[in-house]
């Protein structure tokens, strides 16, 4: 069969909607290339970055994208050239599908980021382990890179292999990090507690906002020596 309802086609780019199946709740707003019609109502397709195959239902689809010549909702030339067609191109050829280069934008240094997205991802309570968890799991996905390597375009495996390692390092520093506060080693009074309770949960606030790792101990708030200078801008911002 070449084509499904709706005029859903072999080589078009959807975006996955997770709001109706469980299985397909963690795919949820996620770009995603048909790779095969199997009946009008059910499609194989193969998602960007991971390669992993999914069969989804056409209502499954909360948008068509594009296809090779089309751009279906209006995402520009440049964007559709870098990361539409692409991705079409190498989910057709057995490839994982990986748009252009495109290089994060984050809104923090990259350790500082880390910490954020560990807090995110794994919990506030106890941030030592969630840095523990995010780092288990960033060389479990470095390993599944390394051994996905034919899966990759070079290029394609060069990036993301150096992403999935930048990963591991930040991870493994800022647990260097965790453990120095723990230690009390290298580390410098960032506010009293004798300023109030009011002002240490601002500070707390702004800190973990930033991802600057801290202790509190009897006498206010620690960070490490080498995070101390952000740690007053934001405090004082």
């Amino acid at each position: 069969m070449e084509e499904g309802r709706l005029g859903y086609r072999r080589g078009v780019v959807v975006k996955i909607c997770g709001d109706y199946d469980p299985a397909l709740r963690k795919h949820h707003n996620t770009w995603a290339v048909i790779i095969r019609i199997i009946d009008p109502w059910h499609y194989l397709v193969v998602k960007e970055y991971t390669g992993t195959r999914l069969i989804i239902r056409d209502t499954d689809v909360k948008a068509i994208i594009g296809d090779a010549l089309h751009d279906y909702v209006g995402i520009g030339e440049e964007r559709h050239r870098r990361e539409v067609i692409p991705i079409i191109r190498k989910a057709l050829e057995g490839k994982i599908p990986i748009p252009e280069g495109q290089h994060p934008r984050w809104p923090r240094p990259p350790i500082y980021q880390a910490f954020v997205t560990a807090l995110l991802d794994y919990g506030k309570k106890n941030p030592k382990r969630s840095v523990e968890r995010a780092l288990r799991n960033a060389e479990k996905h470095l390993r599944w890179v390394e051994g996905s390597r034919n899966r990759y375009e070079p290029e394609d495996y060069r990036r993301e292999r150096g992403k999935a390692l930048l990963w591991v390092r930040l991870y493994k520093l800022l647990l260097g990090r965790i453990e120095a506060l723990e230690r009390g080693e290298g580390v410098r009074l960032a506010t009293r507690r004798e300023w109030g309770p009011s002002y240490l949960g601002l500070v707390r606030e702004r800190l973990l906002w930033a991802g600057i790792p801290f202790k509190e101990a009897g006498d206010g708030i620690y960070v490490c020596r080498e995070d101390y200078g952000n740690a007053v801008k934001e405090i004082l911002s």
